[in-house]
This record gives C-alpha cells, sequence and structure tokens, in this order.
C-alpha cells in the first residue's frame, strides 16, 4: 500500500508557536517488550506547556496509532502547528508513518535528526523483524533527509518535510530552537525520555 503524501504548504510562523516534540525511553532488546514514547509541547522556544506519555511495543507497529492518539487526546491539539519527530525509528525498528500522522491529524510532521541516517542500514536490519515488508514500504516512501544548517555554529540537522514546506520547516526550527541546533520540544522531549526508567523497571515500582 502505497502512502499518498500531502501537498507540502507554507506555514505562518508565529514568535510562540506550539509544536510537539516526541522521543523514546530507553529499553533493553530482547527483555523489554515495551518502550515509551514522550512528547513534549512548546511555546516558541521558551515555555514547556505539556507532556504526553505512551507504552508502544519493541520492535513492533504501534508507534504511529501512539503518536497519533497522543496528538488528538492533547488538550492542546487546537494550538498545535508542528509534530517534530526524533526520526521514524522508536523502540528499536517501531516505524512512525508521518504521512499517516499527518492525514489523521491534519498538523504538519517534521522529522529531526542531528546525523544523517543510514536508509540501507535501517532496511538490513528491518529484514529481521515482524512486520519487514510494511517497515521497508514506509522507509522507501519517506527517502533521504535534507541536510540544513539552522544556527550560526555550524551544527547541521537532518530534516524530512511533511506537510509542510521545506522552508517553513527550517523557520520554524530556528524560531523554536534555543540551546542547540534542535527544537526545544525535541530536545526536552530527548532529556525527559532518556531520564525515564525501563517499562520492566516500573512494574517493579
Amino acid at each position: 500500500m502505497r502512502y499518498l503524501r500531502r501537498r507540502a504548504r507554507r506555514l505562518r510562523v508565529k514568535k510562540e508557536i506550539r509544536t510537539l516534540g516526541i522521543d523514546d525511553s530507553p529499553f533493553k532488546l530482547g527483555t523489554d517488550r515495551h518502550a515509551l514514547l514522550v512528547g513534549v509541547i512548546y511555546r516558541g522556544n521558551m515555555w514547556p506547556e505539556g507532556i504526553e506519555i505512551r507504552p508502544v511495543e519493541v520492535d513492533g507497529v504501534d508507534s504511529t496509532s501512539a503518536i497519533t492518539d497522543m496528538i488528538i487526546r492533547s488538550k492542546h491539539r487546537g494550538q498545535l502547528r508542528v509534530v517534530f519527530l526524533s526520526g521514524v525509528t522508536f523502540a528499536g525498528l517501531n516505524l512512525a508513518n508521518p504521512d499517516q500522522i499527518v492525514k489523521e491529524t491534519s498538523i504538519p510532521v517534521v522529522t529531526v535528526t542531528d546525523r544523517k541516517p543510514n536508509l540501507d542500514e535501517i532496511l538490513r536490519a528491518v529484514e529481521k523483524t515482524s512486520y519487514a515488508d510494511i517497515k521497508k514500504e514506509i522507509l522507501i516512501n519517506i527517502g533521504k533527509p535534507e541536510e540544513v544548517v539552522v544556527g550560526t555554529s555550524g551544527k547541521r540537522l537532518y530534516i524530512k518535510c511533511f506537510g509542510i514546506s521545506l522552508s517553513s520547516a527550517i523557520e520554524v526550527i530556528r524560531t523554536t530552537r534555543r540551546v542547540s541546533a534542535e527544537p526545544e520540544a525535541i530536545r526536552v522531549a530527548k532529556l525527559f525520555a532518556s531520564s525515564l526508567p525501563r517499562c520492566s523497571e516500573l512494574k517493579n515500582l
């Protein structure tokens, strides 16, 4: 099944634009069945306004539905303008489908990483997991990211845009970054997610 990509649109970017950044928590491959997706909602580059958490299966196929649910059920949904994903692989090789997220929420999605993804390497790894054909199709449809420089330090980011033009995505990143090249929503989501215990450890608390 081929996912139709929505037309990229130009976005009016305000200083206090609300964005959602999503990353995943630690897990132990072969031991943990689940990890947590952490979403941090930011207003501009100064004000965190909310946190959303959803469990997802390690190497599963439920990250797209979890992210969609996170957006739809958020009390900030009406104000959200862009969703930032820390790549498309969560909880190992549980691949998010940005096109599907845009289709179901009507909110643009931008994947953001500070390292260039190796698509061939990910495709080889996907072959060893369940639902390999579905995951391969998602990866092929997504394609290679764009390399951009958003700050004065020359730090590079690798981004892919869905439902938003590249120029608008860069403008949103520049507006919402503060202490690093990444948007604050992504940076803080990474910090929060990395501080969480593994799901298997949570059961013992």
